[in-house]
Parts: C-alpha cells; structure tokens; sequence
C-alpha cells in the first residue's frame, strides 16, 4: 500500500485522536524520523478474518484483489481503533488513576519493565506508555529513571552507604551508567552531591 493512499484516504477516513491513528500519521510523516511500533499482543476474531481475506487476496489476485486489500486495510485499523477505545475505556470505568500507576512504579521501580507494569493493571504496553505520557508529561523509561535517582538522592544525603551500594539499592548494576545518569539531571556526581548536601 503506497504512503500517498495511506495518508490521504486511509487516515482520513479513521483519524480520531486515538494512539493508532496518531501513530500511523508520525509513521508515514516525511518530515518524522522514528523507531516506534505498536505491538497487539491480541487481536479479535473479525480482525483475524479480515486479515486472512487479506492475506487470500494479496496471494491470490483476482479482479479488484487490490481495492478489496485497501478497504480490508481501513477495516482492520478501525477495529484495532475500536479495540484500544475499548480498553481506554476499561481504565476510565475502573476508576484507576494517575496516582495508582505512580505508586506501582514507587513500590515497584528497581526492577520495574513496562510489560511487567501491563500485565498487572491489564493493558497493552502501548497504551500503558501513551497513558503515562499523557498523564505527566515523560515516558515511563524516564519516569522509572527520576524515581531510581530520587531515591539514591535519599540514601547519598541521609546515609553514609557507599555510592556503588546506593546504585544497587536503586536497580543500577553499572555504576558508570548510573554516574552518568546522575549527573545529567542533578549537575553534580552522587560523591559531589553528598558532599554538598552533607555541608
């Protein structure tokens, strides 16, 4: 399916704000550069079948096999459109809120992966990343990263634990990895910072 079609009938037909649509507007962006993909770890039975008739048509051209392949392609985003709508609708009913998923990453945050985070409150990957980046304004890497490095802050002022053990405490196993990381959101090296908050 070239780009032209997919920008000018494709998403026009099915852009609606959701992650999907906006995801495929980025993807076929001349002017965007990115590495991103969704991932559905599940998909409904029609969504399968009209897959398969792709799939059939593509392999087996007739007559119009083509045009058939184009409309199956608009029905299959709107019913994984539909789907995500769906489990964004499953969070809004649970009454789960941005505090519930701040204070899983809080408890959770030394050996915290977003698929581990997914498959305890039940979402796709996808749209538990979309949700904290709508919600705070980061990604969930970075997220996780402020809140190791906001804890090793806690143990480098208010203990005298050596740093290579506060980077353990927080989940960093190397320690040049999180010196660097340190030091580029607090300006200072953990032994500076200790130094300087000890005073």
């Amino acid at each position: 399916m070239k780009k032209d079609y997919l920008f000018n009938k494709l998403l026009t037909n099915i852009s609606n704000g959701s992650i999907i649509s906006m995801f495929l507007a980025n993807a076929i962006s001349k002017e965007t550069a990115h590495n991103q993909y969704i991932l559905f770890t599940k998909i409904n039975s029609e969504a399968r079948k009209i897959i398969n008739n792709m799939l059939s048509e593509y392999f087996d051209k007739t007559l119009c096999s083509n045009q058939i392949i184009d409309a199956d392609m608009v029905l299959l985003l709107s019913n994984l459109i539909r789907t995500y709508q769906q489990v964004k609708q499953k969070y809004i009913k649970s009454n789960l809120s941005i505090y519930d998923l701040l204070q899983y990453i809080d408890f959770h945050f030394k050996d915290l992966t977003l698929e581990k985070m997914a498959s305890h409150f039940s979402f796709t990957p996808n749209y538990l990343s979309y949700l904290i980046k709508k919600e705070t304004g980061i990604s969930f890497k970075e997220l996780v990263i402020k809140t190791k490095l906001n804890y090793a802050c806690e143990f480098i002022k208010n203990t005298n634990i050596p740093i290579y053990k506060v980077a353990e405490k927080v989940g960093y196993n190397n320690l040049g990895f999180f010196y660097k990381k340190f030091k580029s959101i607090y300006g200072l090296s953990p032994n500076d910072y200790r130094k300087k908050n000890n005073n």
